[in-house]
């Protein structure tokens, strides 16, 4: 995980359910925990949503690395922490959207997280 004010990477423990809503829709839930380069943690909490149109479903299904043009899927994310390098986070309010996915072996899901001001 990197950007222009914060480096660090996911740290053990964290969860993420993912619920499908009769509309087709899934719903995020996602707790983690970053440790940032200078040793501060952060806890992380985001919900969201992701829209799969029929035409990149198969695509998914087949391995393919999505973007953001492929699907919706947006998150909110919340930021705590003790941190004094960081506390900045906790006055926040962050959405982010997908940069890349992948399904099965050796998947991935990679976002652009901002600040919004």
């Amino acid at each position: 995980m990197k950007g222009p004010a914060i480096q660090g990477e996911v740290i053990a423990p964290g969860a993420d359910w993912l619920w499908l809503m009769p509309n087709g829709a899934y719903k995020l839930d996602v707790r983690m925990s970053i440790k940032a380069d200078d040793g501060s943690i952060i806890h992380v909490s985001y919900a969201g949503r992701i829209v799969i149109p029929d035409r990149s479903a198969e695509r998914a299904l087949a391995g393919e690395v999505l973007g953001p043009e492929d699907l919706y899927f947006v998150t909110t994310p919340t930021f705590e922490t003790a941190s004094p390098t960081y506390g900045w986070l906790n006055n926040i309010a962050a959405i982010g959207k997908i940069a890349a996915t992948k399904e099965g072996e050796g998947g991935f899901v990679t976002y652009d997280v901002f600040a919004v001001t």
